[in-house]
C-alpha cells in the first residue's frame, strides 16, 4: 500500500527517472513518457533515462 505505480495504481513501483531520480512508475507505464510527454509524471522534468529495479525476496 502506497508503493503502487502512479499511473496505473496498481502494480509496484519499480522503475527510477533519471535526472530527478523519482522512483514512481512499474516498468510497464514507463514507456509510456517515452513516447507521449516525456516528462516524469511527479515533477515534470525531462526524462533523461529510466532504471528498473528489481527486488528479489528473501525466502526464509
Amino acid at each position: 500500500m502506497g508503493k503502487e505505480c502512479v499511473i496505473c495504481l496498481t502494480e509496484p513501483r519499480d522503475t527510477a527517472v533519471f535526472r530527478c531520480r523519482h522512483l514512481c512508475m512499474c516498468s510497464e507505464c514507463a514507456q509510456a513518457p517515452r513516447f507521449q510527454s516525456n516528462k516524469c509524471p511527479i515533477c515534470r522534468q525531462p526524462v533523461e533515462k529510466l532504471m528498473e529495479i528489481k527486488v528479489r525476496s528473501v525466502e526464509p
